[in-house]
Order: C-alpha cells, then sequence, then structure tokens
C-alpha cells in the first residue's frame, strides 16, 4: 500500500504509532506471561480477556507500523481497534455490574487501550488531511 497522496507521515502520527507499538509489545508480553503462568497476578483472571488483549497487541504492532509507514488504512484500522476495545470494556463494565469477577485492573487496562488507539485513530486521520 502507498502512503497518502504522496504525504510523509507527521511527527504526531509517528509518535501515536510509537505509543500504540509500545502498548502492543507491553501487551504480547504481559498476556503471554500470564498465559504460560510465569505470572499469577493476584486478582480474578478471565482468560478469554487475557487471548483478547495478546491477539489484539499482534494486531496492534501491525497497525503501529503501518501508522510509522503512513499507509493510508492504519488509520482506519486503529479506529477499529480503538472500537474493539470500547466494546469489550462495555463488556467488562456489564459483566462487573451483574456481580461477575471483573478485576479494576482488566477495567482500566481496557479503558486505557481504548484511549491511546482513539487517539492514534484521530491523530492518523488528522494526519492525512492536513495539508504538506
Amino acid at each position: 500500500m502507498a502512503r497518502v497522496s504522496g504525504q510523509r507521515t507527521s511527527r504526531s502520527q509517528r509518535a501515536a504509532a510509537l505509543v500504540g507499538g509500545v502498548f502492543g509489545v507491553a501487551g504480547m508480553v504481559a498476556g503471554t506471561r500470564v498465559l504460560s503462568g510465569l505470572d499469577v497476578p493476584d486478582y480474578p483472571v478471565l482468560r478469554w480477556l487475557v487471548v483478547y488483549n495478546v491477539v489484539t497487541s499482534a494486531v496492534a504492532l501491525v497497525v503501529a507500523v503501518a501508522l510509522w509507514r503512513g499507509r493510508r488504512w492504519a488509520a482506519y484500522a486503529a479506529m477499529g481497534l480503538a472500537g474493539a476495545h470500547a466494546l469489550v470494556l462495555v463488556g467488562l463494565a456489564a459483566l462487573r455490574v451483574t456481580g461477575s469477577g471483573v478485576a479494576n485492573d482488566s477495567l482500566a487496562a481496557m479503558g486505557l487501550r481504548t484511549s491511546v488507539w482513539a487517539l492514534a485513530a484521530w491523530t492518523a486521520s488528522r494526519s492525512s488531511r492536513s495539508p504538506r
């Protein structure tokens, strides 16, 4: 895929890509450590959520590289990640309200992931529209 009409990637878009990439690596490492039993948190662990986090962290790395390179589809992919995280956050909140064991850490981390990718999507969409 080509860059957006010959434009260079802005500093803000590269910063968003860097932050997203760091979150992707951190999510993969933390989730893999929990799934492998190397880390055993002292709060309820929802295995499906850890698997989701590892998978979306791998996707996040691909999106971060695409943002860095200024790919046209990267802003949409970042929006997709933000949307997916927001839906999972709503689901986690619903589980919490119904009395299921959802850790505060899980809610906070999903809120942070949602915010990071929403900001990355916003930054990328603004960068692709700005004249250079």
